[in-house]
């Protein structure tokens, strides 16, 4: 659904996973980010998830891990679909 030009949305739930990397570890949940924003995100799903990790992350928790490029190809189409609305 596309927005109102002008009107500013945050999506808070995707139907969507997005790529992220994993910069911090504690127990079941890890800081990841992309593009300097960082969330929490919950572990608990896939094992031997270790730092610098790239993991799909769907609804805050990691449902895979990804190699980097498809991560940064998914990155990339993601953007490519945000800029058709600008």
């Amino acid at each position: 659904m596309a927005s109102p030009r002008g009107c500013s949305i945050r999506i808070k739930h995707s139907p969507f996973g997005f790529p992220l990397t994993i910069e911090k570890i504690e127990g079941n949940t890890a800081v990841a980010g992309a593009h300097g924003i960082s969330q929490t995100i919950r572990i608990d799903i896939i094992t031997d998830v270790q730092i610098g990790d790239e993991v799909m992350v769907h609804a805050g928790f990691a449902i895979e891990k990804v190699d980097s490029q498809e991560a940064q190809k998914t990155r990339d189409l993601y953007q490519e679909i945000f800029n058709a609305f600008q």
